[in-house]
């Protein structure tokens, strides 16, 4: 959640140098919406989710065939059969439970581990993924008075 301190804050301190001074000096608010929504290379954040296809296809077909233990391999038939097709990937217990039948340096949990991240925007890093901030945020935020 986007708050009004946090976003000041980020607007007066400008720690990333985007000229937030110069455009809030001259009312350019949207170009400071656009900044701070702008999914840049340089910021990488985690999905909420990925699809189970997606990790269908991210699982090494020789890593799967060496585990050996029956209970491992119906633990990922489990998780590939999850009705909501979606898989979180901020659960701590799926992360270590792929990474104990896998191994932390195979190339599925290498894989994985890629297919979680995204770029992301400058308010993403800030607050939460899939956050957007709008023109009235950003004058909200100029106008506070901590």
């Amino acid at each position: 959640m986007i708050t009004l301190q946090e976003l000041h804050d980020e607007l007066v301190n400008d720690p990333n140098n985007y000229g937030f001074a110069s455009m809030i000096a001259s009312g350019s608010t949207n170009l400071i919406v656009d900044e701070l929504n702008m999914v840049r290379s340089n910021i990488t954040i985690t999905k909420r989710s990925v699809s189970v296809d997606e990790v269908i296809i991210t699982i090494d077909p020789a890593e799967y065939m060496a585990v050996q233990q029956a209970a491992k391999r119906e633990w990922v038939q489990m998780l590939l059969s999850l009705s909501l097709g979606e898989v979180p990937t901020n659960n701590q217990n799926i992360i270590n439970g792929i990474i104990s039948i896998f191994g932390s340096n195979s190339n599925t949990v290498s894989a994985l581990n890629v297919l979680r991240q995204r770029n992301g925007s400058r308010i993403e890093q800030l607050f939460d993924v899939d956050d957007k901030v709008t023109k009235i945020q950003v004058l909200d935020a100029i106008n506070y008075v901590p």
